[in-house]
């Protein structure tokens, strides 16, 4: 397994420094580089609502960080999964992927072969890859479950992840209750007329949140992405942070 030389602690100095584009290196997996920098630095833009909401004290921009610190952690996953999937054509792995084009059921399923006609100009190369990609770009991740999922089937070693697994897990669904309950009680026998628009926290209306809660999860999708990475990059490779 290839070792970051980088290390964790100068990653979590940097994402702190609002809006800092981080740019990694990785001689052998050029795309993966690509990835791993715009995960950290959507990290860092986290990061920079953390300061508009000390100047503010305007929890829903605690709320908003939750939000986009979600959408951080599926995109980084997305694009580890594309990573592995796309450097790793096995029968195993490709007889689980839908021809581009039949990925609503996300199942790979038969077809007749008169569908390949329409790409009959691309290479085999080509459409496991863009099947790949389409694949992955419909991936959810509903629970930390998901995920584990995910890094079992990419042979990632979950021994230095485990822990963070929970906290992941409460990432995902606070941002479900965010996203969907605009961070309300899903309480809804509280509701009345009187209150039922009303961000009334003693009564249990909106959940609570608080700057410690957001900061600590940070560190941990930093930690989480820094863990996993080693097993994504290619024997000999190894991956490097500019300017630090």
């Amino acid at each position: 397994m290839a070792k970051p030389t980088c290390q964790l602690s100068q990653i979590l100095y940097v994402i702190k420094e609002p809006n800092k584009m981080i740019s990694i290196e990785c001689n052998s997996a050029p795309i993966l580089a690509a990835s791993l920098s715009r995960c950290f630095s959507n990290v860092s833009r986290v990061s920079s609502l953390i300061e508009t909401y000390k100047n503010s004290q305007n929890e829903d921009i605690l709320r908003l960080s939750i939000v986009y610190l979600h959408s951080t952690l599926e995109d980084c996953m997305r694009n580890l999964i594309f990573h592995y999937l796309d450097s790793n054509h096995s029968i195993e792995n490709i007889n689980s992927i839908p021809l581009i084009g039949h990925t609503n059921t996300k199942r790979a399923e038969k077809f007749f072969l008169g569908e390949l006609i329409k790409f009959k100009d691309k290479s085999i190369t080509s459409l496991i890859s863009e099947s790949i990609e389409e694949f992955v770009n419909r991936e959810t991740f509903n629970n930390s479950n998901d995920i584990a999922r995910w890094l079992d089937k990419c042979k990632v070693d979950k021994t230095k992840v485990i822990n963070l697994l929970p906290q992941i897990n409460d990432i995902i669904s606070r941002r479900h209750n965010v996203v969907h309950n605009s961070d309300f009680s899903v309480n809804r026998s509280i509701l009345s007329q009187e209150n039922k628009v009303k961000h009334d926290v003693e009564n249990d209306v909106v959940t609570s949140i608080d700057l410690k809660t957001i900061e600590a999860w940070i560190s941990v999708v930093s930690q989480f992405f820094m863990e996993i990475i080693p097993s994504f990059i290619p024997k000999g490779g190894e991956i490097t942070m500019k300017n630090i």
